[in-house]
C-alpha cells in the first residue's frame, strides 16, 4: 500500500523552536533568587539601642553607622566594680557548672547543648588561664526566632570563655579532646572569689586597684549567701525576643546573668552592685520585661512545655544580697519596642535630641550642635 501522507500530528517538530524553548525554560530555572525586600530583613536591636534613639537619633545614627567616639573616657570606678563582680561571678559559676557529676546532670547538660549550642556573648570577661577566648564569630553572638532555636546561648555546665568540658572517656577522667587537662574538669579546686578577683584586677589597670576594696567586700557577703552555692543553669545567657511590626519583623537582643532552673520553674537573675531602692528598681523595668518575654516564649527551655518563669535582681553590696522579684507588663514593653522600631524605620533626618548634648557624648564634635553652658559657668 501507498505510504501515509504526514498530518500535522505527525509531522516532524521544528528543531530551531525546539532549542528555543529549551533555553528558556532553561534560563528561567538557573536565575539568581531575588534578594528579600528590606522590610523582610530581621534586623536585631538591644534594649541599649532602642533606648539611646530615644534620648538622641543622631547619636543613635553614629554608633548604628559603627563610627568610632572621638573621645574615649576611662571607666569610673564604680563601673570597674561593677565589672569585676560581674566577671569574677562567672569565672567562679563557671567552676561549679563543669565539676557537677551525676548521670542525671550529665544528661540534662547534654540535652541542653542539643539544643543550645554555646557561643560565648555579652559583657567582656576574663577567660580563665588554659581557656580559649571567644573567637570573632563567637563574640558576635547568636539570634532566635520561634521557629528557629537560640543560638549565642551559654550551655548548662560550659565554662565562659571556652569550651564545655569534655566528656569523660574510659582512663581519662578530665581530660580534653587533646589529652590535656580542662581548666573546668571536676579534679581541679575550684579557686576563691578572691583568687579569681587578684587575676581580674591587673587587667583593669589603676582603676582595678582602685575597684578592688569595694568589689572583695562585695563578693565576700556573696560568697555567704545562697547565690553562692545553689545550682546554675545558664550564665550570661543570651535572650532574644521575635516581634512582628507594620514594617516587618525584627529581634530585641539581651543578656541576663545567670539562669535557675528547677523542673518547670525557671529563674532569671541580674546582678546590680548598688544597692536597692524603689525608684532603681523601678528604672529596670524594660530589661526585666526583656527576660521574661523571653522566657515565656520559650527561648530558654522546651518549646511547648510548661514553664513558670519569674526575673529577679540581685542587689550585691557590701552589706550583703538583697533578691528583689520583678513583675514587668509584657505586652506594653513589646507594644514600646515595636513603636521604638517602627519610629527607627521612619526617621531619615537624624536629628539630635531635645535635651542638652551630654557632656561626656564622644560624637559630639560631629553633631554639629554647640556646646551649652555648664552649671558652674563654663563648658561641658
Amino acid at each position: 500500500p501507498a505510504p501515509a501522507r504526514p498530518t500535522a500530528a505527525t509531522a516532524p517538530p521544528d528543531l530551531p523552536a525546539l532549542c528555543e524553548a529549551m533555553a528558556a525554560v532553561r534560563t528561567f530555572l538557573e536565575r539568581p533568587a531575588a534578594a528579600p525586600p528590606a522590610s523582610a530583613i530581621e534586623e536585631v536591636f538591644s534594649l541599649a539601642d532602642l533606648e539611646q534613639f530615644e534620648t538622641c537619633p543622631r547619636r543613635y545614627f553614629f554608633t548604628r553607622q559603627h563610627l568610632a567616639p572621638l573621645v574615649v573616657r576611662e571607666p569610673s570606678v564604680a563601673a570597674t566594680v561593677g565589672n569585676l563582680v560581674h566577671q569574677a561571678l562567672r569565672i567562679f559559676h563557671g567552676y561549679q557548672a563543669a565539676g557537677s557529676s551525676g548521670s542525671s546532670a550529665g544528661a540534662r547538660e547534654a540535652a541542653s547543648s542539643r539544643r543550645h549550642p554555646r557561643l560565648p556573648g555579652g559583657r567582656p570577661d576574663l577567660p580563665p588561664v588554659g581557656s580559649r577566648g571567644p573567637s570573632s564569630e563567637e563574640s558576635r553572638g547568636g539570634v532566635s526566632t520561634p521557629d528557629r532555636p537560640l543560638t549565642g546561648m551559654a550551655t548548662p555546665g560550659s565554662p565562659p570563655g571556652g569550651p564545655a568540658a569534655a566528656p569523660v572517656e574510659p582512663g581519662g577522667e578530665g581530660q580534653s579532646p587533646r589529652g590535656r587537662e580542662s581548666p573546668f574538669s571536676a579534679r581541679r579546686e575550684r579557686p576563691s572569689l578572691e583568687a579569681i578577683l587578684d587575676r581580674l584586677v591587673p587587667l583593669h589597670g589603676p582603676a582595678g586597684l582602685a575597684a578592688r576594696p569595694r568589689a572583695a567586700a562585695i563578693l565576700e557577703r556573696y560568697a555567704a549567701s545562697p547565690l553562692a552555692e545553689g545550682p546554675v543553669w545558664l550564665l550570661e545567657a543570651e535572650v532574644n525576643v521575635r516581634l512582628v511590626g507594620p514594617s516587618g519583623p525584627f529581634l530585641v537582643r539581651g543578656f541576663t546573668d545567670r539562669v535557675d532552673r528547677d523542673g518547670p520553674n525557671t529563674r532569671l537573675i541580674d546582678y546590680k552592685t548598688h544597692p536597692y531602692s524603689p525608684a532603681a528598681h523601678a528604672g529596670y523595668v524594660r530589661q526585666m520585661a526583656l527576660y521574661l518575654a523571653a522566657a515565656r516564649h520559650g527561648i530558654l527551655g522546651d518549646r511547648g512545655a510548661l514553664n513558670f518563669p519569674e526575673v529577679c535582681l540581685a542587689y550585691l553590696t557590701e552589706r550583703g544580697v538583697e533578691i528583689h522579684p520583678a513583675e514587668p507588663d509584657t505586652v506594653a514593653f513589646e507594644a514600646w519596642a515595636t513603636a521604638v522600631v517602627e519610629a527607627i524605620r521612619r526617621e531619615t533626618a537624624w536629628q539630635a535630641g531635645s535635651e542638652a548634648p551630654c557632656p561626656d557624648c564622644g560624637f559630639l564634635v560631629l553633631c554639629g550642635r554647640p556646646p551649652v553652658a555648664s552649671s558652674d559657668g563654663g563648658s561641658p
